[in-house]
């Protein structure tokens, strides 16, 4: 059950496209969970060693397509948040439960028993997929607020909601498969580009233009909230390269 003021959500409750997060020793961590147990995330440098398959799973029969999570010009299927994760189904049952996980910390976030792939990133990119139990770690998975008011926002921990209103979710998950695929997101940066700033652009197709120096997320907390900032454009995916190049 969802809570209104801690934001915790049970994991049987979460819809592909959510953005969640939970909470580190003193920070929080933020994701897109995309179905079958799998949550899309962006991570900082430090925390990309340890046993990460590296491409790996591009190479096998059950490499991630990206047609399979494509957006369809027909519109949502009935049920999105599973018909249009195809490329996931090497997961097998959406109730997968991996109880083997090691999580006593954030350096063995890749140490899952139960799920070989689980930690799955490109070479040389910070985004990464892991197993729901392996992304929360010893706290709790807690559900990101959009579309709340502002006098709400300003009585919210920066960091747990916005203002700006989510994408249906086959968008947002189109574009957390698209930038697990394609090393696009850039490096990370606490300020400007964090695994908040990631799940945020996921459910909103939201970048900031013009100066580059911050980014759309809680850790900037000297700026607007993103719904309320001037400084963003609507970008698709596939046109962020060419969009972060004219800054």
């Amino acid at each position: 059950m969802r809570s209104a003021l801690s934001h915790r959500v049970d994991p049987n409750e979460l819809k592909a496209g959510d953005h969640i997060y939970t909470w580190r020793t003193a920070y929080t961590h933020h994701g897109v969970y995309v179905g079958k147990n799998m949550v899309a995330h962006f991570i900082a440098p430090e925390n990309k060693s340890g046993s990460v398959s590296s491409g790996r799973l591009l190479h096998s029969s059950h490499a991630f397509k990206l047609a399979s999570c494509s957006k369809s010009a027909a519109g949502p299927s009935p049920a999105p948040e599973l018909s249009h994760l195809k490329s996931l189904e090497y997961y097998g049952s959406s109730t997968l439960n991996c109880s083997r996980c090691s999580l006593a910390s954030d350096q063995n976030l890749f140490s899952c028993l139960s799920l070989p792939d689980c930690g799955f990133r490109l070479a040389d990119s910070g985004v990464v997929i892991s197993c729901l139990d392996c992304f929360v770690g010893t706290g709790k998975s807690r559900m990101y607020r959009y579309g709340v008011t502002t006098a709400g926002y300003y009585c919210k921990v920066r960091g747990t909601c916005t203002t700006a209103q989510s994408d249906p979710p086959q968008e947002v998950i189109h574009r957390a498969m698209y930038l697990l695929q394609n090393n696009i997101f850039g490096d990370y940066h606490l300020f400007r580009n964090n695994c908040e700033d990631f799940a945020l652009y996921c459910k909103t197709g939201l970048l900031i233009k013009g100066d580059s120096s911050t980014g759309c997320s809680g850790q900037t907390f000297w700026k607007p909230d993103l719904g309320l900032r001037h400084d963003v454009a609507k970008v698709e995916v596939e046109d962020m390269p060419s969009f972060r190049a004219e800054l």
